[in-house]
């Protein structure tokens, strides 16, 4: 291309204001036939020694960097002037059309899966995943980009589990819900009999219990989730073991909820909890459990790939 095609060479600082001193090239018909689309493209505006460039929603000022008008989209922008140009940063903002900026950087996203194992629910989390992203000016020109990559090697649906319920286990440990059903007998005309029967949802424990008015006396029956069974008294009060012994635990909180004939009770033993929570033993695991989850995994590898 010779100097006989251009038209107008003119270099601009970045609010658009053109320099001096070597902006000389003209057409070989002098400056009257150099073109009027400018900076960004954009038609000037110079009647009256004005300098204004038309962006088609406003005029702007690239003496001030700035419109003169309010941004038709300024309830989009109200963290900046109404007037700004390109958000005050032309290096990487654009402003199209006068309504408001335009990122001049495109940021595009290639993400990928690759499965380690034939896929199965004990494996489903065995899984390595790469992510790659990367950067374009609006010209399509490459600018800049990185990756990294993940995996959950090891972190079984199984695993996944048993480590959720050794973390809950000294609350569900502690923790019941139970349905009880109370009946009163009577065993002639003025003495009854108060009988009630109680299974645990989540323990597994049963319970059958008979007791005399005012807790005079009364007999307990009780079972734990493997069928063991424990056979007690109680007098004015004071309980004994007559028989038999079992697991069945104890609590020492309890909330009711009735229906009609029947009860259902939630239960728990909030000193055993805190106990438990605290304890070494339950410590210990707790490391363990967070220790194991380290090497099972591949730990995220950033690669800028402009090197």
């Amino acid at each position: 291309m010779t100097a006989t095609n251009h038209q107008k060479e003119t270099n601009y600082y970045p609010f658009g204001l053109a320099q001096k001193g070597y902006n000389n090239l003209t057409t070989s018909l002098g400056s009257a036939g150099a073109k009027k689309y400018q900076y960004n493209g954009k038609e000037l505006q110079d009647d009256y020694g004005l300098d204004w460039y038309d962006y088609g929603a406003r005029f702007y000022d690239v003496g001030l960097g700035r419109f003169f008008t309010i941004d038709p989209l300024a309830k989009k922008y109200v963290f900046q002037s109404l007037y700004v140009y390109a958000a005050n940063d032309p290096i990487r903002f654009i402003d199209e059309n006068g309504k408001g900026p335009l990122d001049n950087l495109i940021t595009n996203f290639v993400i990928y899966l690759v499965t380690k194992t034939a896929p199965s629910f004990n494996n489903f989390w065995n899984k390595e995943a790469s992510y790659m992203s990367q950067t374009y000016d609006i010209n399509g020109n490459y600018h800049s980009g990185n990756a990294y990559s993940a995996a959950t090697h090891g972190m079984t649906a199984n695993k996944i589990i048993t480590d959720f319920s050794e973390t809950v286990k000294p609350i569900t440990d502690n923790i019941d819900v139970t349905m009880s059903l109370g009946k009163e007998v009577y065993v002639t005309k003025n003495i009854k009999i108060g009988i009630e029967g109680e299974y645990g949802f989540l323990s597994g424990d049963k319970n059958l219990s008979a007791s005399l008015p005012y807790d005079i006396a009364g007999m307990n029956v009780s079972a734990d989730k493997d069928n063991n069974m424990k056979v007690s008294g109680t007098v004015l009060n004071q309980s004994t073991t007559i028989a038999g012994s079992n697991n069945s635990k104890e609590y020492d909180n309890k909330i009711s909820i009735p229906l009609g004939p029947a009860n259902i009770n939630v239960k728990a033993n909030f000193a055993k909890m805190k106990q438990q929570l605290s304890s070494p033993e339950y410590k210990k695991t707790m490391k363990e459990v967070k220790n194991s989850y380290k090497g099972g995994g591949k730990e995220l590898e950033w690669k800028d790939l402009n090197n």
